[in-house]
């Protein structure tokens, strides 16, 4: 993905077919296809291109604006080429005066030589012909209408009437909006698309554009709710990801503010992980290659979002924080969703952004500043900070933010061995034990928010009021569940049976709370902890998962280990799941990852089922030697083997004799592979 030196052409070598993008003229060339015709147009007016651009050029992803411009309107057009089949393409149109758009055309498709055009309703999709080609167009973005200040957007609506259809000579598609519309000047009408290219237009080739469209796929129903995924679509631009509403009650806000964050952290926003770190994860699960694109713009973005201490900004300013303020939420989550980008890609873009972060947090400040020496050895990683004229301003310390930070240290020194990424988990550590040795977790085994629970005099001038106020209530056990999972992934690599046994007590502490209704925490944390809890230090806290899996709430798709944010560092991932009937009421949950070894949940949410085939999915290298069942609740666990039969090239089926409603078992399963 470069540019010709000598003839200025932008090419692009994607899944979707070498592009080749002229910038004097704005034309588009596709190998074997022919030119491609994207337009924009309002009022019957196509606007002019201005000039190209090639922000983004990488063996993954390429990405080129188009500056177009018309009649008192701007726009810009974002290609991303992608290694895989879909080609993107972004919209956004700016009225620079105050302007009345009786018809928008955002964008319209042609092929050159095309030879006719047809629309699916149900899908908002359609096809181009182009003699033996064909292109499949896909509304993945309905125009989205919104002003903007200096935080975000808000006054947003979605133009809800808009369609996809085919010009009426039926060479091209556009999606359009059937009524007027008012803009502004700096309002934005934005819309998104995407193609794919088939060679002829067979029954195979819609269903591969349906497969990549709709919301059917039992693995999205099961961990995506409808709505997220509609949301998902209205949310998403060409760089960055809208948070929904954030900051109802902040006076100083629009009620209606929605968040302008680099793609990937739409964080404290939701009760599920969703999109902000699950799309490598639901890719596998689904086999849709958006979920793969769009986990790639993701970091790409968290890329070019990173500052020049190695973290990210605060996306909006919370009550008293000023601008530039240093979310350390967003810092260590970052980090760890491009560990996870790097492991599925091998781009080493991702894995020196990483490295990056690795010394915000480690490092003294000036500049980063990301942690505070509580004892010789021991360092705690604050929630936030920021610079101002006076240097650097200290702000509170959350155990949720320094369990996480933690992690993502952990994890960088067990990809690469970075001594100062070890030495900072290290450190970590040992300040949780210090942070236990004062009180950072109460009796019953609850632990603390912030560390100034524990101490009055480490009380922050940035502390905002919902510390005090108990505004996020019961935000103690939510993080009791949040910290113990990601301390946990800090001690897999080093282990610490001071800070083990306290997440024995944590998790002890909100089961019985959970029982009572008198807990609760979100983002799907609980069935994630208590499945990792189950392999890392006692097999019973599976028997928690048919409860806690009640509640739908509950799903992910990280759950079941497909994601870095969960699996082990360097050995294949397993995919499992039952099938049939069983697949519609049994739930695998991970547990385990080791050489040789997986270790899974089998979880019956609902119906009493016999003979429940589980289909195992291996890797290239490795092989299934055997499969047993163990019972979590048996005082002394005994792994009793069960049969399986090989089903095809790297696939087998496991029997499960029988399982309760409500009921689980643990599956072994012994792996044939190398180093084992």
């Amino acid at each position: 993905m470069a540019k010709d030196q000598l003839t200025r052409i932008f090419r692009v070598a994607s899944g979707f077919g070498r592009l080749s993008f002229d910038p004097e003229n704005g034309s588009i060339e596709v190998d074997g296809l022919g030119a491609l015709d994207i337009g924009v147009s309002v009022n019957g007016s196509r606007l002019g291109h201005v000039r190209t651009e090639m922000p983004i050029r990488s063996p993954l992803m390429g990405r080129i604006v188009q500056h177009l411009a018309g009649d008192g309107v701007a726009a810009r057009l974002c290609w991303d080429a992608h290694t895989t089949g879909n080609l993107h393409l972004y919209v956004s149109l700016t009225a620079e005066t105050p302007v009345r758009v009786e018809r928008v055309e955002l964008p319209s498709v042609a092929l050159s030589g095309g030879a006719g055009a047809a629309v699916d309703r149900a899908d908002a999709s359609g096809v181009l012909l182009g003699g033996s080609s064909v292109i499949g167009v896909a509304v993945k973005k309905y125009p989205w209408l919104s002003s903007w200040n200096d935080v975000g957007a808000y006054g947003h609506r979605t133009l809800a009437d808009s369609v996809l259809a085919a010009h009426a000579d039926g060479g091209a598609l556009a999606v359009v909006s059937a009524f007027p519309v008012e803009m502004t000047a700096g309002q934005t009408l934005e819309s998104a698309v995407f193609l794919r290219r088939g060679e002829a237009d067979s029954e195979e080739f819609r269903a591969g554009l349906r497969h990549e469209v709709r919301y059917d796929h039992r693995d999205e129903v099961r961990y995506i709710p409808e709505g997220e995924f509609a949301e998902q679509r209205v949310w998403e631009i060409e760089d960055r990801w809208l948070g929904p509403p954030i900051t109802e009650g902040a006076m100083q806000r629009p009620y209606d503010q929605l968040i302008t964050r680099p793609l990937g952290l739409n964080v404290l926003a939701r009760r599920r992980f969703t999109w902000s770190n699950e799309d490598f994860s639901l890719w596998r699960l689904t086999g849709k290659e958006h979920y793969r694109d769009s986990g790639i713009k993701k970091a790409f973005a968290l890329v070019d979002t990173q500052n020049e201490h190695g973290g990210w900004y605060e996306g909006v300013e919370f009550y008293n924080l000023p601008p530039q303020h240093h979310h350390m939420y967003d810092t260590y989550i970052s980090g760890m969703f491009l560990l996870d980008a790097h492991d599925a890609t091998g781009y080493e873009g991702f894995r020196e952004a990483a490295e990056r972060a690795v010394h915000f947090w480690v490092s003294k400040p000036p500049p980063a500043n990301g942690h505070v020496e509580v004892a010789e050895g021991a360092w705690w990683y604050r929630w936030g900070g920021y610079i101002n004229e006076l240097g650097y301003t200290d702000e509170r310390c959350v155990l949720n933010t320094h369990s996480g930070a933690t992690a993502f240290l952990a994890m960088y020194a067990e990809r690469t061995g970075d001594p100062d990424a070890r030495r900072g988990a290290e450190a970590g550590l040992a300040a949780m034990r210090w942070g236990l040795e004062r009180g950072i977790q109460r009796g019953d085994g609850q632990f603390l928010y912030c560390l100034s629970q524990v101490d009055p005099t480490l009380e922050r001038p940035g502390d905002p009021p919902y510390i005090k106020l108990d505004l996020v209530p019961q935000i103690e056990d939510v993080y009791t569940v949040a910290s113990s999972y990601r301390l946990m992934m800090a001690l897999r690599s080093i282990p610490d049976p001071v800070v083990t046994a306290a997440i024995r007590r944590a998790l002890d502490y909100w089961w019985v709370g959970h029982r009572a209704g008198t807990v609760y925490t979100y983002r799907a944390y609980s069935a994630i902890a208590f499945g990792v809890a189950a392999g890392e230090i006692d097999l019973r806290y599976a028997m928690a998962l048919p409860e806690i899996l009640r509640d739908r709430e509950q799903f992910t798709s990280m759950q079941r280990g497909l994601s870095s944010f969960i699996s082990p560092y360097g050995l294949p991932m397993v995919y499992v799941r039952a099938r049939g009937r069983p697949a519609r009421f049994v739930e695998p949950v991970f547990v385990r990852r080791r050489p040789g070894e997986y270790l899974f949940a089998l979880v019956n949410t609902e119906q009493p089922m016999r003979q429940i085939p589980v289909e195992v999915a291996l890797p290239s290298s490795v092989s299934l030697r055997g499969a047993s069942v163990i019972d979590p609740a048996a005082a002394t666990p005994e792994a009793v083997p069960v049969s399986w039969l090989p089903d095809g090239d790297g696939s087998a089926i496991v029997a499960v004799e029988e399982l309760q409603e409500f009921a689980v078992t643990v599956v072994r399963l012994e792996l044939d592979e190398p180093g084992a």
